[in-house]
């Protein structure tokens, strides 16, 4: 590409190059850096995509672990449909479906031991973060000769690393929110030191991801909920996180475009499939923005509200991250812009401040019609509590990506003013 300064579309200064045509910017390129995007993970889109398990499993290996919750996938009759796909291939699986929505290091390791008890070559996780969550640890700790516990793996206080793949691990989500099928990260409560972190490696990247938008139509309102808010927090956050490059940027864009178009309509309507379709694509968008460009202030706080007050995470997202633009704004005014924009809101005429808080009123219209709450204090957070909090969050790499710099201070400052 000519890049030469005096190229008649092209304005550059001092190393930045924009791409304009007369009428409306079409790429800008902000700094020249080296920026990495990794994404190993196969992927299978489409309603009745599920139906491709068992072919898949079938080329990885026997036995296999099913890794699922507690009753939610049982009682939805996914369990089953997904029981008569194994049983066409003659495949050979044992059940794990000890998993809650806030799982901890406990769950983990006794998901490790299951395992390797029954001498398990392929793990399988179904079901909602939570759920993959597990299933991607307990595959990534699968040949670990020292393993004792996942704690000794966490962000924070472990010091343990895998330096190699585990056991062949498929995600199969049936929520669209947490993008986990596609992350390198499994995100896990330590009850002993009141903590959320996360397990993290390359290594821990899904193998297949099989997303069939037709197991999220039964989804209760307020999962469909949570978990969309979830998403949009991940893309939003992504797309102005200071490790965001051109190719998240893209992705970002587009996973905010569709939440706009359809995560109301799937609130309100279950049953429309088009619109589902659209959040487990935008869901799975968020989960590779976040994992090449990392996250913000809302997810540096959130994981410690399900620690610590056992506020429900695309919940915790759901009262933070209108907070989250509106400390951020004055840092991404063009990001913001562009976010509104994305979003449909019509920002002809308006300055470029002006044009970025329509984002801020946007995300807070679509909080409301989701019924998300919008204080800490609906959930017995109290203000003696908020130190705590803040210190915990701020040591967070979620924290240490918010494009504004973020302090002590300034951590007190944000949650006091969610908690009435």
């Amino acid at each position: 590409m000519d890049d030469c300064p005096q190229a008649s579309s092209r304005r550059y200064r001092g190393g930045i190059l924009a791409l304009r045509d007369r009428k409306k910017e079409t790429l800008t390129i902000k700094e020249r850096k080296m920026w990495e995007f990794y994404l190993p993970t196969r992927i299978i889109f489409g309603r009745g995509s599920l139906d491709r398990l068992g072919i898949e499993v079938k080329s990885l290996g026997e036995p296999i672990l099913l890794v699922t919750g507690k009753k939610a996938l049982r009682e939805s009759g996914i369990l089953d449909r997904v029981s008569r796909i194994l049983n066409k291939e003659k495949i050979t699986s044992v059940l794990y479906d000890q998993v809650s929505p806030e799982p901890d290091t406990e769950v983990v390791d006794r998901g490790v031991i299951f395992a390797r008890q029954n001498r398990c070559k392929v793990v399988v996780g179904i079901g909602g973060g939570s759920a993959i969550d597990v299933a991607k640890a307990i595959a990534g700790l699968g040949f670990e000769e020292s393993f004792a516990s996942i704690a000794e793996y966490l962000e924070g206080k472990g010091t343990k690393r895998i330096n190699s793949y585990g056991l062949p691990f498929i995600a199969v989500p049936t929520t669209a929110g947490t993008g986990a099928e596609v992350a390198r990260n499994a995100v896990i409560i330590n009850r002993n030191t009141r903590s959320k972190r996360s397990f993290r490696s390359n290594y821990l990247f899904a193998r297949i991801a099989i997303i069939d938008p037709t197991l999220t139509v039964d989804l209760p309102q307020e999962i469909t909920a949570s978990t969309g808010i979830d998403t949009l927090t991940h893309l939003i956050e992504g797309y102005v996180s200071r490790k965001a490059n051109l190719l998240t940027d893209i992705l970002a864009i587009k996973g905010i475009s569709l939440v706009g178009e359809s995560l109301i309509s799937a609130y309100n309507n279950g049953s429309d499939l088009e619109a589902r379709e659209k959040m487990c694509l935008a869901s799975l968008l968020g989960g590779v923005v976040l994992t090449n460009s990392g996250l913000g202030i809302a997810h540096g706080v959130s994981p410690f509200l399900g620690a610590l007050h056992g506020i429900p995470h695309g919940v915790a997202n759901g009262i933070l991250l209108p907070r989250a633009i509106e400390f951020n704004l004055s840092s991404s005014i063009q990001k913001f812009k562009s976010v509104a924009s994305a979003l449909g809101e019509k920002i002809e005429g308006l300055t470029e401040k002006e044009a970025a808080r329509k984002t801020l009123s946007a995300v807070e219209r679509i909080v409301k019609e989701l019924g998300i709450p919008q204080s800490l204090g609906e959930f017995g957070v109290k203000s003696e509590d908020l130190s705590e909090l803040a210190k915990k969050s701020l040591t967070s790499n979620s924290t240490r990506g918010n494009p504004r710099e973020v302090s002590y201070e300034d951590l007190l400052l944000f949650l006091n003013k969610i908690m009435e």
